[in-house]
């Protein structure tokens, strides 16, 4: 086979691969998927809910994949919809929801006035809910800065202000959300808490490595098990200390010491009656990946969904397990594939990395034509799939998922851009 009809062939495997993944956490299938009517009976993962229990029903949906979500939602429930509130990023919008929804379009991954609107928003509806009441929340990547609402005694700008500064120390998901959960009303079980004592049942998309319902969208239904002092030695560990705002210092400070009571904590009575139900994950995405690539006549294999760390670290672990494959491993084609969120520690000017940070520095021009994008093998000039902003237009399908490094060419791969409801969830 030619090196020209190798790499077409390389190529078509790619795409359907990429697709196979996606097509299995699409956020409105995944809703189909999970959720079902059967007359007044909402069927939600084998709990049974009788629509006609409940005076109202609400929607409030938060997220990258907000949209998606909250339309299949609306299509399920049809008139017993009573309202809904919908926040998500710019420019995630596919078509206008009816006149029952308030819709917000919020800045990402750094908060902006729109993201405190947000958050008044779905706290707003929230109270208004009583016990005869339902809640379907549903949750999904990015909620963290596209819903913010500070404390008292906090602004935007503070938050901002230290978003930023882990962001560009290169804090996990985890650290991150354990400091903003402590500065801001409705994470940390905060929007619980406004909710109570409705009924709530929240749909996840997951975007975080394990699953950990506190951490995704910074938990706004669920339970915080991470505390003031978690949150001050994630400032301490990258020495942000003095350079956070003084306000944030002083709040924190006062949590320590027992002046500011904590986030609500697992057994908290307002979760009584809170169910949490993850409809589509990072491994859901891995495990389709493998399926369409052992259809394909490959030998995958799948080396962790938990791949975190400093980006340019994971790329050469990588890098060299995909060498080794291409070295020795002459029997078969090999597919390594992991999955997870590798950050940078360094910012680049403009660029968007995995998990909402700084892409990576070293960037090469796109070989690809205007509407697609370059896919670099490990031990290429990229480490993994990624987005960038210059020159072409860095539309990828790898944020929620954090899908990263197949490594099977010595050549990019060039995969047209995927304007659906479905790639609007990774990040575009």
């Amino acid at each position: 086979m030619s090196v020209e009809k190798e790499e077409h062939a390389l190529r078509r495997d790619a795409l359907q691969i990429l697709h196979a993944a996606l097509g299995a956490v699409d956020p409105s299938a995944a809703v189909r998927r999970h959720v079902r009517r059967e007359g007044n009976q909402l069927l939600i993962e084998g709990e049974r809910f009788d629509l006609e229990r409940y005076r109202h029903v609400f929607v409030l949906a938060l997220g990258k994949a907000a949209y998606p979500m909250a339309y299949a939602l609306q299509v399920l429930l049809g008139r017993r919809l009573d309202r809904g509130v919908l926040v998500t990023k710019y420019g995630h919008l596919a078509a206008a929801l009816d006149e029952r929804w308030t819709v917000v379009e919020a800045g990402h991954p750094v908060p902006d006035e729109n993201s405190v609107r947000g958050a008044q928003a779905l706290a707003a509806l929230a109270e208004q809910a009583g016990p005869e009441d339902l809640i379907l929340c549903a949750l999904s990547g990015g909620g963290s800065a596209l819903a913010t609402w500070p404390v008292e005694g906090l602004s935007l700008s503070d938050l901002q202000a230290v978003t930023d500064l882990l962001l560009r120390a290169g804090a996990t998901i985890h650290e991150l959300n354990a400091v903003r959960k402590h500065l801001d009303r409705i994470k940390g079980g905060g929007l619980a808490r406004f909710a109570y004592p409705a009924t709530v049942v929240t749909l996840v998309l997951s975007d975080v490595v394990g699953d950990d319902l506190s951490v995704i969208a910074s938990g706004p239904m669920a339970a915080d098990p991470s505390t003031f002092q978690d949150a001050w030695r994630v400032l301490n560990r990258y020495g942000l200390l003095e350079r956070v705002p003084l306000p944030v210092r002083l709040h924190l400070e006062a949590g320590l010491h027992g002046r500011i009571p904590e986030t609500p904590k697992p057994g908290d009575e307002i979760f009584q009656r809170v169910f949490h139900h993850i409809i589509a994950s990072n491994r859901l995405a891995a495990r389709a990946a493998l399926e369409e690539a052992t259809r394909l006549g490959y030998h995958p294999l799948l080396l962790s969904t938990f791949v975190e760390g400093e980006a340019r670290e994971v790329a050469r672990v990588i890098a060299a397990i995909a060498k080794e494959i291409a070295t020795t491993d002459n029997q078969s084609p090999a597919r390594p594939v992991s999955s997870g969120a590798a950050r940078p520690r360094s910012p680049c000017a403009g660029a968007v990395g995995v998990d909402g940070t700084r892409s990576w520095c070293w960037q090469r021009p796109s070989p690809c034509r205007a509407g697609r994008i370059a896919w670099w093998p490990p031990w290429g000039p990229m480490g993994s799939m990624d987005r960038r902003t210059r020159p072409a237009p860095w539309r990828t399908a790898r944020a929620c998922t954090g899908l990263t490094s197949w490594a099977w060419t010595r050549w990019p791969i060039c995969m047209p851009t995927m304007p659906t409801p479905s790639s609007r969830l990774w990040g575009i």
